[in-house]
């Protein structure tokens, strides 16, 4: 996809029918890692590397990702879940002084989830609790209830160990299926994950994200009409 260098404006929203307005409330610093023995050959990023997520601590139906592009800038990754996705590049100093982020249309695109039939042999599962630090901190697993795909299509799981201090928040789903799942009405998770493990099919964990920090913000992205693409279904 072609990005651009996102320009950023400090301004009052005057037409506000004109535009769509996603509100962040937090920005949640992650550290993640993929494990060695699944690092492809030629990929030269060093782990692990942090994630910036920017939130709606009361929603999970959209959020970006800030990652580290070169030492000036950001890449940012916005996912509305009801259909919208964009891809841009922006300052990290622009970025740090901006509260309104306004995405040209050329970096938005529609987003599709062409797997929503998989939460019909998905399930969440809460596991023992763990205590960390004198803490007990609930677990839960995402797995895939049919074995025959698990097997034939090496499929994998998610593991997940909750932030008690971060009950207020809603849960971040970056993987579309855990958002289908919540969305659908079944049991999952109601907060933050202090910990998310990917594991594979022959149950080795190939991805980890643990959690960093919290910080409370007030930012927002502005996303023109004409390419609302989740009023255009």
């Amino acid at each position: 996809m072609k990005y651009s260098s996102l320009l950023v404006f400090i301004f009052f929203i005057q037409q506000a029918s004109a535009q769509k307005v996603y509100e962040f409330d937090h920005v949640l610093e992650y550290q993640y890692t993929l494990v060695e023995d699944f690092v492809k050959p030629g990929n030269d990023t060093e782990y692990p590397v942090t994630k910036l997520y920017l939130t709606n601590s009361a929603t999970s139906d959209y959020y970006a990702l800030l990652m580290p592009h070169d030492n000036e800038n950001y890449m940012i990754y916005m996912f509305d879940r009801n259909g919208l996705k964009s891809e841009s590049k922006m300052k990290k100093a622009d970025f740090i002084k901006a509260e309104f982020i306004s995405i040209p249309c050329r970096d938005v695109d529609p987003l599709s989830n062409p797997f929503k039939d998989v939460i019909e042999y998905t399930a969440y599962n809460q596991i023992n609790d763990t205590t960390i630090n004198n803490v007990v901190h609930e677990r839960w697993i995402l797995k895939h209830t049919d074995q025959t795909k698990v097997d034939s299509e090496k499929l994998a799981s998610i593991a997940y160990i909750l932030n008690p201090k971060m009950k207020y928040h809603a849960p971040l789903l970056p993987f579309a299926t855990e958002y289908e799942m919540l969305k659908a009405g079944f049991k999952a998770p109601k907060s933050l994950h202090l910990e998310r493990k990917t594991i594979n099919y022959d149950k080795r964990v190939s991805k980890i994200e643990r959690f960093i920090e919290a910080k409370k913000i007030d930012k927002k992205i502005i996303i023109q009409s004409i390419c609302d693409y989740t009023q255009m279904k």
